[in-house]
């Protein structure tokens, strides 16, 4: 059983646990990436599912079959000189989603447990420090147990976000209804949407390549790969129908966490919980995007002829970088999310997906 969840689950629960932070927790970014789309966002979510799907089967095939485990010897494999531009992309759009979930972790604390704002984002820090500190193995198992634990924090905030609720979501799409948004929404700039959240959110998938180390396979790269992108989609559809319960209501829609709204509507305990998980969206995502950006350090070092990172040194980075992201934090959520998500998820789709379905395939599945 060990060895099926390590091969089969635990590189989507690793890649899940750190997306979940940019990508689903506050909810803002599924009201940018669909929700305000009213019925018509399912084709935002049908394009993100087939599309992060592709890329986890093309990518663990390459990190498999190259052995790199690390993003920059991956990025090396397909993206030639994209991959320094990957390099500047990564390291700005890492500080930008712990800005946001630093931005989000503080208020939601401050506004659930009455903890002061930075009290809150403090005990934030000295739990991913020691994550850090620990070493890669205890991230890993941080990730897969925190992913569990998540998925079922949101499924249970779903069913009480649309508790009683369900005839609007009936309404939303038996009207039609995109009220929220004005002008014509065609299909192809839908799809663009999806692919612009995908871009967005397709860094935390650098994060998970140290799990394919123990794919013996094509087969098993490739399985883990659709059920990767299975395991991601989940979230955000749960995160679409809570949405669509409350389309059009701007009290929702038009809040910097969406989910906290729709909390405060159920019980002041599930706000509460709320906040819990909430936080630990912002431990995990941080855990493993510093994992990835100190792991590409010590791949250069190596290739200098010098040690890897002590312990103490991973620790004092990832203290410093989320230091300068709760820093950055003070711009606010909502224009964090609407100007500079779109402007990383355009970098990330010429440095990464394009590289990665063009030349990546032909290296992983047509060369010998």
């Amino acid at each position: 059983m060990k060895g099926f969840v390590d091969r089969y689950l635990s590189p989507g629960f690793v890649l899940m646990s750190v997306m979940i932070g940019g990508g689903f927790a506050t909810g803002r970014e599924i009201v940018q990436y669909g929700g305000q789309y009213g019925y018509k966002g399912w084709i935002v979510g049908l394009t993100i599912a087939l599309t992060f799907s592709a890329l986890c089967v093309i990518s663990f095939e390459v990190a498999r079959k190259f052995q790199v485990f690390d993003y920059r010897s991956h990025l090396k494999v397909y993206a030639g000189p994209l991959a320094h531009v990957y390099d500047i992309i990564f390291f700005i759009q890492s500080l930008l989603v712990m800005s946001v979930m630093a931005s989000a972790t503080g208020d939601i604390l401050q506004k659930t447990m009455n903890f002061p704002y930075y009290v809150g984002v403090l005990v934030i820090i000295v739990i991913s420090a020691l994550l850090s500190f620990f070493g890669q193995q205890l991230i890993e198992k941080f990730a897969v147990a925190g992913a569990v634990a998540l998925y079922i924090g949101y499924i249970t905030f779903a069913i009480l976000a649309i508790y009683g609720r369900t005839d609007n979501i009936a309404r939303v799409f038996a009207e039609g209804d995109t009220s929220y948004v004005s002008g014509e929404l065609g299909i192809f700039s839908l799809i663009w949407v999806g692919i612009l959240y995908v871009g967005f959110n397709v860094q935390p998938l650098t994060t998970a390549f140290f799990t394919c180390e123990k794919f013996k396979n094509r087969r098993e790269a490739m399985v883990s790969g659709f059920t990767a992108g299975f395991i991601i989609i989940i979230p955000w559809v749960l995160t679409y129908l809570a949405l669509m319960a409350y389309y059009p209501d701007e009290n929702v829609f038009g809040a910097g966490v969406p989910w906290l709204i729709m909390m405060m509507n159920v019980h002041p305990i599930v706000v509460i919980i709320f906040g819990v998980i909430a936080g630990w969206t912002l431990v995990a995502t941080t855990v493993g995007v510093m994992n990835a950006m100190t792991s590409r350090i010590d791949k250069q070092l190596a290739e200098n002829d010098k040690p890897p990172l002590k312990a103490r040194t991973r620790t004092l980075i990832t203290t410093a970088y989320l230091v300068g992201a709760i820093l950055m934090s003070r711009f606010g959520i909502i224009a964090l999310v609407d100007k500079g998500y779109t402007a990383m998820a355009i970098g990330m789709v010429v440095s990464f997906i394009l590289p990665l379905i063009t030349v990546g395939a032909y290296k992983a599945f047509v060369k010998k």
